[in-house]
């Protein structure tokens, strides 16, 4: 009985770890840039793009870029990214930091995460703390676990707190137990096709192109009803002899779902990456057409409120939208646009994307046509906004 509950502690514990390790470190570097800096409080908004990097991440260049401009100023930037937030997460949880931290300014960019969960996944549900762990919940738990013992079905956590896990260890460089997790993951989730794209992703990252093209060939033949696998093939073509195949198998895909935005955006970057820019131009015009067509009411009403809730606490606010993407679709969400400043990362990312590769500047393509920065990609987006932040602060 002791071994079974001290494994189910570890399990709980180990699937709890990547969120508050998370947590923790970015908590700790807020109140370290406060306390470093004071001056001038700029608090970031958003998801896995604000979130994500480190001291590479788009908030912590962006620091450093103001730092260097305005010395006077001493900056401090808040990031309360959170990998996997929708906006009404953002939204939701905006009032709260305002409070807790008095930003001079707001920078928010959200709403890419609503067209993948609608509303079905929050993110902080799973990720519980353990003193919220009640005896009789263990209990019952360690019951479930003793009976499908005995049926041979042992209890797992969700693909997801699975993904969570493998990416937290990759992100600090444990790479073998990151894979390991990825492994067990799809050995529990065999029929999923979204685990076979994270491993994929991440074999692409550690150059490991053989087993990332198995993986994601897995994922291809599970993948009946979304477009993900499809998306993914375009970043994982490394010679050019997939790209016709993904050209085809993408027009398929706009055929079934010719509304789908994501899906034209990432037939776009294939022809980017074909060099047919007349092509690209006419399917990045279409995905851009479509969102400005068919905006997602959710993320109209969250920006709305993160507007409301600014100037309620006289922040100035900015509101950038994702690389390559118009920022036309993100202006037409607001019938009072005074004071607030739109940021376009579309003409400067598809102008250096077009010049050095689609690999320097992102590291998958989880948005159709756009994806996790790499530091360099984050460092273009600290310039873009550090440019609106300037203009702003000069008004």
């Amino acid at each position: 009985m002791f071994g079974i509950l001290a494994a189910f502690l570890l399990l709980e514990a180990a699937l709890r770890l990547a969120g508050f390790g998370f947590l923790f470190f970015q908590e700790y570097k807020n109140k370290k840039n406060m306390k470093d800096n004071g001056g001038y409080r700029i608090l970031c908004i958003g998801d896995s793009l604000t979130a994500l990097g480190g001291k590479n991440s788009y908030p912590a260049q962006l620091q450093e870029i103001l730092n260097q401009k305005f010395p006077d100023l001493k900056c401090s930037i808040i990031n309360k990214g959170w990998v996997g937030a929708q906006s009404q997460k953002t939204a939701s949880e905006l009032s709260q930091y305002a409070d807790l931290y008095k930003p001079d300014m707001i920078i928010a960019m959200t709403g890419i995460n609503d067209i993948h969960y609608k509303g079905r996944f929050d993110l902080k549900r799973r990720i519980i703390s353990l003193r919220n762990l009640r005896v009789c919940k263990l209990c019952s738990m360690l019951k479930l676990r003793i009976s499908d013992k005995a049926t041979g079905i042992a209890w797992h956590g969700s693909a997801r707190d699975y993904l969570l896990l493998a990416w937290f260890y990759s992100n600090h460089k444990r790479f073998q137990e990151a894979e390991q997790v990825f492994k067990k993951c799809i050995k529990i989730y065999p029929l999923k096709s979204v685990p076979y794209i994270h491993m994929a992703t991440f074999y692409k990252e550690q150059g490991r192109f053989k087993e990332a093209d198995e993986a994601l060939k897995k994922a291809k033949d599970l993948d009946k009803n979304i477009s993900l696998a499809y998306i993914h093939l375009v970043s994982f073509d490394r010679d050019g002899k997939r790209l016709e195949e993904a050209e085809s198998l993408l027009k398929k895909k706009i055929l079934d779902q010719p509304l789908n935005d994501k899906l034209c955006g990432s037939l776009a970057l294939c022809y980017e990456y074909m060099g047919l820019y007349d092509k690209a131009e006419e399917y990045f015009t279409k995905a851009n057409d479509l969102r400005l067509a068919r905006q997602n009411p959710v993320t109209r009403r969250n920006y709305q409120k993160i507007a409301q809730i600014a100037k309620k606490n006289r922040a100035r606010f900015i509101c950038v939208q994702y690389p390559m993407r118009s920022v036309d679709s993100l202006i037409n969400i607001f019938t009072d646009k005074k004071g607030i400043v739109f940021v376009s990362n579309e003409s400067s990312f598809r102008k250096a994307v077009r010049d050095s590769g689609y690999d320097e500047y992102f590291v998958d393509t989880f948005g159709g046509d756009f994806g996790h920065c790499t530091a360099k990609g984050n460092r273009l987006l600290a310039e873009n906004i550090a440019e609106a932040v300037s203009t702003s602060l000069k008004e």
